[in-house]
């Protein structure tokens, strides 16, 4: 669990580098399924 933790900090530490969240003017329900899409792809084993 605690690796998998480490990963997500780090996937939400990539999304903050691309300072994608700030400019998006969508809905919460929209923000909500693109950042655990890429949660999704940044978790997932090479």
């Amino acid at each position: 669990m605690a690796a998998r933790t480490h990963g997500i900090i780090d996937a939400l530490a990539t999304l903050k580098t691309w300072r994608l969240l700030r400019k998006l003017c969508c809905s919460t329900t929209r923000i909500t399924h693109l950042v655990q899409a890429v949660l999704t792809l940044h978790l997932e084993p090479a």
